[in-house]
């Protein structure tokens, strides 16, 4: 919003690229054969026209409308530079900022971007930035054979958040990572990478986001003074290719309500199996907030 003011209000030249901080950045790659992946970057200016290079090529020129030039960015794997360049009568004003991209390959087992990690947030259609450990947290998406994704279920959405339309807006106790657990996907039969031979760490993040507890409505959300949630047990298995790894995961006990779990285990893919895993409810329903899946050997 800032820098949108700037543009519209500042007399003397300006150019700046929006999103200053996300410097980095996380996406799947169009193919196996072009390993680039298109996002958007909008670059604020009160110019007529923008220029933009990406890794010293001129990706393409734009005219500025209301203050706003928009660019379809191919990023590649590593470091991009981006430079938005714009000119009045007698000179030319810059702005210059690197992201580094990780690349995930639309198909895991692709041999041009070998698979190393994925983390994925459930019930999310938002990108979560690490900076700490340089991770990005990916929307969820539906399995495609090749890929990765969720079998069944549908997104959480807490009763009485007007926010947005997924999600908690809860205070969530035991982590740092609040914007991972205050998603997840209610009902979900099983989530499948279809990563290449090998050995490999699974975390699964838990979190039972309905309470008992009454609580007085935040001032942005029009309705009762207090809000109440139908809170029912919940019990279910998980089992992770062929093998059970949790038993009886319940709300009664290890899912303390609006606190992080999280669970780590190794499994080995042999024969082009992939990861399989699997939620077998036994009472209400199947829940999984987020997944992180990392290539050993």
């Amino acid at each position: 919003v800032y820098l949108f003011y700037q543009s519209k209000l500042l007399q003397q030249p300006f150019i700046k690229i929006a999103s200053r901080s996300w410097t980095l950045r996380s996406g799947v790659a169009e193919s196996d054969d072009k390993p680039v992946c298109v996002q958007p970057v909008e670059v604020f200016s009160n110019q007529r026209k923008v220029k933009l290079l990406v890794n010293g090529n001129l990706l393409d020129e734009v005219e500025a409308i209301d203050g706003i030039a928009t660019f379809n960015v191919p990023f590649i794997k590593g470091t991009n530079t981006l430079e938005a360049i714009t000119s009045s009568s007698t000179m030319s004003y810059k702005d210059y900022i690197e992201v580094n991209f990780l690349m995930i390959p639309p198909n895991l087992r692709s041999a041009n971007i070998p698979f190393k990690e994925i983390n994925i947030s459930l019930g999310d259609p938002r990108y979560f930035i690490d900076e700490k450990l340089q991770q990005v947290w990916l929307p969820e998406k539906a399995y495609e054979k090749g890929g990765w994704g969720y079998i069944g279920g549908t997104v959480f959405t807490m009763k009485g958040n007007t926010r947005q339309s997924f999600g908690s807006n809860k205070n969530i106790l035991g982590t740092d990572y609040d914007p991972i657990y205050e998603t997840e996907r209610t009902g979900i039969e099983s989530f499948k990478l279809d990563v290449p031979d090998g050995k490999y760490e699974v975390t699964l993040l838990f979190a039972e986001l309905l309470s008992n507890k009454e609580r007085e409505t935040l001032v942005y959300n029009l309705g009762d003074s207090t809000a109440k949630e139908d809170t029912r047990e919940r019990t279910f298995d998980v089992i992770i290719n062929r093998q059970k790894v949790i038993e009886d995961l319940s709300n009664t006990r290890e899912l303390v309500p609006e606190t992080a779990y999280a669970e780590k285990f190794e499994t080995e893919v042999r024969n082009n199996t992939g990861i399989v895993i699997e939620f077998i409810k036994k009472k209400g329903e199947t829940i999984l907030n987020g997944v992180q899946v990392r290539k050993i050997y």
